[in-house]
């Protein structure tokens, strides 16, 4: 679980819901951390903002560096499945969509 403890990195995004209500989405990737007795690692994401909640598991991965590339693989696919329902995305106070070649006008 992303907390302030282990916060390493944020991107916030502005949003359009399929019903055209507006929101932020935020997106939290935490500190790897290595999985006790193992070599594994786990990353924790965190997603706020798009139009369902769901707590997602740490994302396990053979070490520190591949645990943050499977959660950033991960949270990438969650913003496509919005957008592929009809959600939109933009930078932050821009009219710039993010992921631009995966949206419809």
């Amino acid at each position: 679980m992303v907390t302030t403890t282990n916060l390493r990195c944020v991107r916030i995004l502005d949003g359009i819901h399929p019903g055209a209500a507006q929101t932020t989405v935020k997106i939290f990737l935490g500190q790897p951390y290595q999985i006790s007795d193992s070599t594994c690692h786990r990353c924790p994401v965190r997603i706020e903002g798009l139009d369902y909640f769901h707590e997602f598991p740490d994302i396990s991965g053979w070490d520190a560096l591949q645990s943050i590339e499977l959660a950033i693989s991960f949270a990438e696919s969650m913003l496509n499945d919005y957008i592929t329902r009809g959600g939109r995305l933009f930078y932050p106070d821009t009219n710039a969509p993010y992921g631009e070649h995966k949206q419809k006008s």
